[in-house]
């Protein structure tokens, strides 16, 4: 008997298939039309990756939010619960 999956989970592992798919596919196809667009491409995507990834990590409480908002919508996960305390409060609250 097949093991169970919850609803929805084909449909988010789908998803994450298709964005990654399409960040691949995007300079693979440019460097079949010249290899230097291709690699151009590819260094602007893994640029702007390490920027949201970068800015999750290390930015204000405010931006992080944001970066990690932009993470969950790519990889179609549900918005959390929101904070207890409203960022411009922590902001303050953590010297910034």
């Amino acid at each position: 008997m097949p093991a169970q999956r919850e609803p929805g989970a084909v449909a988010r592992y789908a998803r994450t298939a298709g964005v990654v798919a399409g960040g691949v596919a995007v300079p693979v196809g440019a460097w079949l039309a010249h290899p230097a667009l291709g690699a151009a491409l590819a260094v602007v995507e893994i640029g702007l990756v390490a920027a949201v990834v970068l800015s999750a990590l290390w930015g204000s409480a405010h931006v992080s939010e944001r970066a990690f908002r932009l993470m969950r919508l790519a990889l179609g996960r549900a918005e959390p619960k929101a904070p207890p305390v409203p960022l411009e409060k922590a902001d303050s609250a953590a010297g910034a």
